[in-house]
């Protein structure tokens, strides 16, 4: 009979317990945080690092240029790749074709001297598509056949009727009548986007800046100050053959609405001439009508008047009310008498 040797069980070592601790004193953090919100206090800057949530929340939406500002003062970057191949179909308008991205943002830390020595601190993923109702349709209005402009208005019945190619809205002053098939036969309101090969660039810029900014708040571990939950109010992109905007200050506010004024002024002063020389009311009529409205006997008499503008406007009101309307305004510099 074989002998048969009987060797004792192998002992193994109890599991280890590990029980979670703070990789950080409790001091250093304290003041980590508190250089967190020290830094988005004095160096972050409303409009262009972040934005505001209305309603009063106490926290603030992150930008794309706040996103790029913490990873670069915490001694990271970014580096953005394709999460899964883009879709982009071209075919017809955005109700037929469709172009999406997912694009993933990596977070690093350079930790050696070689590209290769780094250590991922974050990553996220961010999603773009044509199919977004900001990039499906467009707001449709009615264009000028002549010049091309979206400046077409409907004319003032006192002014012939018609349409109107609005000069102050860069129009041409063309006109044209209220059948005129080129223009009743445009077609406006929300309509399915036509050119969505235009929007392929910025459909990538946006799933980049989602993806960058939700990266961007895991990494440095700022979403107790920020949140990404109203990212249509990003800060608009700088171009480098785009002009920077004017700054708007009261001065040019003010001079703005004098601007505005003056323009009604001069409106409305043109129609009062015209229904000054209407040959339906005698002269008799006519100084009865000034004396009861302004208690002057003619146009000069607006010179004195504290508002000559709503004493106009008064006037031109009474005209209608007697079935006087004027029709087309002078010409430029015809009975152009300023009060």
């Amino acid at each position: 009979m074989d002998h048969i040797e009987i060797l004792p069980a192998e002992r193994t070592a109890p599991p280890a317990i590990w029980s979670p601790t703070f990789a950080v004193a409790i001091d250093e953090m304290v003041a980590r945080v508190e250089a967190k919100h020290d830094f988005f206090r004095r160096v972050m800057r409303e409009g262009d690092h972040y934005g505001t949530l209305p309603g009063g929340s106490a926290k603030q939406v992150l930008l794309k240029p706040g996103a790029e500002l913490l990873l670069a003062s915490m001694g990271l970057f970014v580096e953005l790749s394709d999460a899964e191949p883009p879709v982009r179909d071209y075919g017809g308008d955005a109700e037929e074709g469709i172009i999406s991205y997912r694009r993933r943002a990596r977070i690093y830390r350079q930790t050696g001297p070689q590209e290769h020595e780094r250590m991922l601190v974050a990553q996220a993923e961010g999603f773009c598509t044509s199919r977004e109702t900001k990039y499906r349709y467009r707001d449709a209005q009615r264009r000028c056949p002549i010049c091309g402009e979206a400046a077409i208005i409907k004319g003032k019945t006192e002014y012939g009727g018609g349409w109107l190619c609005f000069k102050k809205r860069n129009g041409c002053g063309a006109k044209f009548d209220d059948t005129d098939a080129a223009i009743l036969g445009q077609s406006v309101g929300r309509i399915p986007n036509p050119d969505l090969a235009d929007t392929e660039n910025t459909i990538l810029k946006m799933a980049d800046k989602r993806a960058l900014v939700a990266a961007a708040l895991i990494a440095t571990g700022c979403s107790d100050i920020f949140t990404q939950d109203l990212e249509e109010i990003d800060a608009p992109e700088k171009t480098a053959d785009a002009a920077p905007p004017k700054p708007t200050t009261e001065k040019t506010t003010l001079r703005a609405q004098a601007a505005d004024h003056a323009a009604r002024k001069r409106e409305l002063w043109t129609q009062l001439c015209a229904l000054d020389a209407d040959p339906r009311l005698d002269p008799n009529a006519r100084l009865g009508l000034y004396m009861g409205t302004i208690g002057k006997p003619n146009r000069d008499g607006l010179k004195d008047l504290r508002d000559p503008l709503a004493a106009i406007e008064r006037l031109i009101d009474v005209y209608a009310e007697r079935g006087i309307v004027c029709g087309l305004p002078f010409a430029d510099g015809e009975g152009d008498v300023t009060p």
